[in-house]
């Protein structure tokens, strides 16, 4: 089975599975959700060191979260999951 939570360097997301909020602690400047099948789902940009990410609007499943530096190279990657309340 999937490791669904932990530290992938350069990223940390918490609660992992989440409901509708999910938190990223990364030195990362940007975000991007995928679908398991490579769909671009949500795309942020971070705050420093810590953000809150609202993702209400994403249907219930497993997602592929990958973080990028200011060049544009990914730092990190990491499965997350959203599920009901």
């Amino acid at each position: 089975m999937a490791r669904l939570s932990g530290t992938e360097e350069g990223l940390k997301a918490y609660p992992n599975p989440f409901v509708d909020e999910l938190t990223l602690e990364s030195t990362a400047q940007r975000l991007v959700l995928y679908d398991l099948l490579g769909r671009e789902q949500h795309q942020q940009a971070l705050q420093e060191n810590s953000s809150k990410l609202n993702l209400k609007h994403l249907p219930l499943g497993m997602y592929l979260q990958k973080a990028y530096d200011a060049q544009g190279n990914e730092i990190g990657q990491e499965k997350v999951l959203k599920m009901r309340h």
